[in-house]
């Protein structure tokens, strides 16, 4: 008969840990396993802190609060708490898989601060969105930024909770960005664009028209606000006045003409 494969045994031996170890250690008492941000850290800390806890259950209240602690991004006191994890019970499954995690998200974050290192105003517009917001956040905490610098900073990580689906944070750096800079014009193209997403309709057309008069000379934001009249009014004829300006102003871009052409197309068949 042939021996395990390595791979195979390790997920095994895993998978062993897992099915043998206690089952109130994946639900210690006052601290729900599913429970996210805030709330989880305080019922871990509540439980931690109360004396009752011993073994798996402890370790495994360093594991949630860590998890937790992760998606807040405080990395360094998830990394903390995990390591205590381990110090009771090795080798600790869940432990190991929170700690993988965590140590690509620490990569991420050295990432970010060597890309501000190298250039102050650069919070990583073209990085994923996890690098991005680290990175515009250690930017923003230097208080190095003034101006537009700093409206762009509020901007790309708003775009990144954007993205990461967190809308709240997005909201409010997206605010922060046109209040830091008022005559941001690519700030409030994309709040407008968030506040479409949000089906906030009046308050998207505010904010593109915003944009198209602090910048009459850009082609993108009538670009932005012919999305709009599409997308949220159905308005071929809208789309098709700004999108006639976008290409006088930007003649080379052919995505603007083929989108021009399609509006056109769809307004002869109404």
């Amino acid at each position: 008969m042939s021996s395990m494969p390595r791979h195979s045994f390790i997920c095994f031996v895993i998978l062993l840990f897992q099915l043998t170890s206690p089952a109130q250690a994946a639900n210690p008492a006052g601290c729900v396993n599913d429970a996210k941000g805030e709330t989880a850290v305080s019922d871990c800390t509540a439980s931690i802190e109360s004396g009752k806890l011993k073994g798996w259950e402890l370790a495994a209240s360093y594991v949630n609060r860590a998890i937790a602690l992760t998606e807040l991004g405080k990395l360094d006191e998830a990394m903390a708490d995990l390591q205590k994890a381990m110090a009771l019970r090795s080798p600790y499954p869940d432990a190991l898989v929170a700690e993988a995690k965590l140590k690509f998200k620490l990569k991420e974050r050295d990432a970010a601060a060597a890309a501000l290192a190298a250039d102050p105003k650069d919070c990583v517009p073209d990085a994923v969105a996890e690098v991005a917001i680290s990175a515009c956040t250690i930017a923003i905490a230097k208080g190095n930024l003034k101006g537009t610098d700093l409206a762009e900073a509020y901007l790309r990580r708003g775009s990144g909770y954007d993205y990461l689906g967190k809308y709240d944070e997005a909201a409010a750096d997206l605010d922060q960005c046109v209040k830091t800079d008022p005559r941001f014009s690519r700030g409030y193209m994309w709040r407008g664009y968030f506040k479409m997403k949000m089906h906030r309709e009046g308050e998207a057309l505010t904010d593109f028209n915003k944009s198209a008069s602090l910048k009459p000379d850009s082609a993108e934001p009538l670009a932005f606000r012919a999305r709009y009249y599409y997308e949220a009014r159905g308005d071929w004829k809208g789309v098709i006045a700004d999108m006639e300006m976008a290409v006088k102003l930007d003649p080379d871009n052919e995505d603007f003409a083929t989108y021009l052409d399609n509006a056109r197309n769809e307004q002869s068949k109404q």
